[in-house]
This record gives structure tokens, sequence and C-alpha cells, in this order.
């Protein structure tokens, strides 16, 4: 009975298989496979909550090959592509009569997180610890935040002379 419950297994394994061609480059995904699950689209504009990731990371070989480094201006997230730089603002209470001025930093998405649990429970975005510490007090562990895409200009049309 095991044997042919393993053979069943072996057989549906070699089935699905994709094996590429001989000489092809094998492609790494940085996407989980629970991503999609994740989030089903990628926002413009998301409202969530931030948490920093500190000197127990320096080193690491992040996403993008790079290693981390947590003086640098850079963040890590399943939402938006490697590269991508995002204006995290910090979210203010609107109940607030005299509410100080917001405070934003752009940053470059260079890794991937948080964690897959740490998403569900609406955690967005983790944060290097210098950009926390532009925000908010690092003692706070999470602060709500807003993470806007930069928008890139398009391509300039030029006037040809004719």
């Amino acid at each position: 009975m095991k044997i042919g419950v393993y053979c069943a297994v072996l057989w549906a394994c070699a089935v699905h298989a994709q094996v590429a061609p001989p000489g092809a480059t094998p492609t790494i995904s940085s996407t989980p496979p629970n991503a999609a699950r994740l989030s089903l689209s990628r926002p413009a504009t998301q409202v969530g909550h931030a948490s920093w990731y500190g000197e127990d990371h320096r080193g690491r070989l992040m996403a993008n090959g790079q290693r981390f480094d947590p003086d640098k201006l850079t963040a890590a997230s399943w939402f938006y592509p490697l590269g991508t730089r995002v204006l995290i603002t910090l979210k203010t209470d609107p109940k607030v009569l005299n509410p100080q001025p917001a405070r934003s930093v752009l940053v470059t998405i260079t890794d991937r997180g948080p964690h897959g649990r740490l998403v569900r429970d609406g955690r967005i975005i983790d944060l290097s610890h210098a950009v926390f510490r532009r925000l908010a007090d690092p003692d706070l562990g999470l602060i709500e935040v807003i993470v806007q895409p930069e928008v890139s200009p398009g391509p300039m049309a030029m006037r040809t002379s004719g």
C-alpha cells in the first residue's frame, strides 16, 4: 500500500514538473509562494502598520542581492517590486486639533517582508532603523503609516523640427 502511494506521488510530481531546456538559466523568484494570498492586488497607496529591523540583520543578504545596512533609507515589502521608491508618511490622528506636520521619508524597496503571518495582522512594510528613527521613536516598535509609490514622470514628448 505504501509503495503504491509513493509511486502515485512520484508520478504526480513528474507529470507536473517543469524542466528547463538545456543551457537555460534557472530563475529564482523573490516572491513567496503565498504572496498571491497575501496581496490580491498591488494597490498604489496602502495604509497599515510598519515595524523596523536593524543591527540583528546588518550584513545579511537582501532579496536584491545587496547586504543590509540599517543606516540606509530602505524597506522590505511584498507589495512593491524591488527597486521601487516609496514615500512613507507617519499617519496622524485626525482627532488631534493641532497635529504636528506630517513626517515623511522617501525609501527604496530592497527586500521582502514582513513575514506572511504579520502581513495578515496588518503589517505592510518593514523599515530600516534609519527610516523608523526619522518617523518616530524606535521604542514604539510599530507605527501606522501611509505608503505611496513615487510617481516617476513619463517620457517627455520631443518636438522635432521638420
